[in-house]
C-alpha cells in the first residue's frame, strides 16, 4: 500500500464502494479494486478490531480473513493462558491473537502458509513494533523438528474448506487438530484450541479427551468463541467450564465456573408463575448447557423444563446474564394481544420454548421493534403459553 492509496482509503472510508468501482477511471493513480477491498475489510473490522481499523498504516487482508479473526476482547482474554514463555500460533491468520499473546509472553512464533496473508501480517507486525514475534511462511508441522519446545501452542483452525464450504466437525477443520495433536504434544505440554461457537461440546470432547478446561466466550451476551485447553498427560477427566461474558473492551461482566458433571446431578425447581424478576442467562451459559445448575446455584426457578429463563421474588444482582423487572404476565390470546397493542407500541421481542419464531411473534403482535420494554413469548409450567412484559432491572 503506497502513500497515495493510504490517503485515498482514509478519505473514502465512508464512500459507497459501488460508486468507487464505477468511477475507477477517474482515479488511475490507485489500484481501485485493492482500495475497495481495504475499505470493505476495515469496515468488517469495526467493532471487533477498532484500533487497527482506525490505523491506516496497517494493511488489511481479504475480508474473509478479518471475519475469521478474533476480536480484540477475545484475543485479550487469551493472554491468561500464557505463563510468560514462548508461544506458537500455528494458524497465524491476521495475527490478532499472536499480537495479544506476544504482550504476555517472552515471544511468539507466528506460522501462516498463505503467502499473501503472510506478507501483509509481517509488514503490520513491523509497523506495530512487535519485536518479539518471529514469522514463518510455512506449516508448523513441516518445520517443527527444527524448533524448540513451547510453553503453549495455540491453534485457530480454518472452518472453511473446499471453495469456502463451512464445516462443523473438528476433524474436518484445516488443519485437523485430532490428526496432528500427537505432533503438537511433542512440542508443548499445553494446547489451546479455538473452535466454532456452533460446535457441539460433547462431540468435541470425544475428539479432544485431553481437555482440562473449556472457556466459552461471549461478548455482550453473544457467544463468540469456544476455547479448549488440552494438557498432554490428561485424558477423559471432567473438565472445568468457564462461562464468560465480557464487553467490547474485554472487561469481564460475569463469570460462571463449574464442572460438566455437576449439571447431571443438579436439581432445579419450576415456578408456578413468573415472580418479580426474570433472568436470561448469558450466551456462554446457554452454550454450556448448565441449565439446572444455574437454578440451583443462584436459587432461581425455571419457567419450564425446556424454557431456559428463570425467576425469583428476590433480586439476584450478580446473576450471569440479563435481569428484568416483570411488569405483567399475559396469556397468549387474541384479547391479550389486542390489549397490549393499545398500551405498547414498541418493544424488544424474544421467543423461548415458544411455537413461534421471533419474527412470527412480532408480526402477530404488530408491535415495532425497540424501546425500553421487553416481551418474552414463553411456555410456562403445565405447558401454558404466555407473554411476559418486562423492563431492564437497574
Amino acid at each position: 500500500m503506497n502513500t497515495t492509496e493510504r490517503i485515498f482509503i482514509r478519505e473514502n472510508i465512508d464512500t459507497d464502494i459501488n460508486r468507487l468501482l464505477l468511477s475507477k477511471g477517474r482515479y488511475r493513480e490507485v489500484d481501485m479494486e485493492y482500495c475497495v477491498n481495504q475499505i470493505v475489510a476495515r469496515k468488517k473490522g469495526l467493532g471487533k478490531l477498532q484500533d487497527w481499523a482506525d490505523n491506516f498504516d496497517i494493511e488489511f487482508p481479504a475480508p474473509v480473513s478479518v471475519e475469521q479473526s478474533s476480536s480484540f476482547s477475545t484475543a485479550l482474554y487469551k493472554q491468561r493462558f500464557s505463563n510468560g514463555g514462548i508461544v506458537a500460533d500455528i494458524t497465524g491468520g491476521f495475527g490478532v491473537d499472536s499480537w495479544f499473546l506476544s504482550q504476555a509472553s517472552s515471544g511468539v512464533d507466528y506460522f501462516e502458509i498463505n503467502p499473501d496473508l503472510f506478507i501483509t501480517v509481517k509488514s503490520n507486525f513491523t509497523i506495530l513494533k512487535a519485536e518479539n514475534i518471529r514469522v514463518f511462511n510455512q506449516s508448523f508441522t513441516e518445520f517443527r523438528d527444527s524448533l524448540d519446545n513451547y510453553d503453549l501452542i495455540y491453534a485457530d483452525p480454518s472452518r472453511r474448506i473446499n471453495e469456502n464450504k463451512r464445516v462443523i466437525k473438528l476433524s474436518d477443520y484445516e488443519p485437523s487438530i485430532p490428526a496432528i495433536k500427537r505432533e503438537l504434544f511433542d512440542k508443548s505440554e499445553r494446547l489451546l484450541i479455538k473452535i466454532s461457537p456452533m460446535a457441539d461440546i460433547s462431540a468435541t470432547l470425544e475428539e479432544l479427551p485431553e481437555t482440562t478446561q473449556i472457556h466459552i466466550l461471549s461478548v455482550k451476551n453473544e457467544c463468540k468463541e469456544l476455547l479448549f485447553l488440552l494438557e498432554r498427560e490428561s485424558k477423559d477427566i471432567d473438565p472445568l467450564v468457564f462461562g464468560i461474558n465480557m464487553d467490547e473492551t474485554g472487561r469481564i461482566l460475569s463469570k460462571f465456573t463449574f464442572k460438566r458433571g455437576e449439571e447431571g446431578v443438579a436439581q432445579n425447581t419450576i415456578a408456578d408463575i413468573p415472580a418479580l424478576y426474570l433472568y436470561e442467562p448469558s450466551g456462554s451459559i446457554m452454550k454450556s448447557g448448565a441449565f439446572k445448575l444455574i437454578s440451583s446455584v443462584y436459587k432461581v426457578d425455571k419457567l419450564h423444563k425446556h424454557t431456559h429463563l428463570y425467576t425469583s421474588d428476590i433480586l439476584i444482582p450478580d446473576f450471569p446474564g440479563r435481569v428484568f423487572n416483570v411488569l405483567s404476565v399475559e396469556e397468549f390470546s387474541n384479547r391479550s394481544i389486542n390489549n397490549l397493542r393499545k398500551k405498547i407500541d414498541k418493544a424488544n421481542i424474544s421467543a423461548r420454548n415458544f411455537p413461534m419464531s421471533v419474527n412470527e411473534l412480532r408480526h402477530r403482535l404488530s408491535i415495532d421493534d425497540g424501546g425500553d420494554k421487553y416481551i418474552f413469548g414463553v411456555t410456562l409450567k403445565d405447558d401454558k403459553r404466555a407473554l411476559i412484559i418486562c423492563s431492564k432491572a437497574d
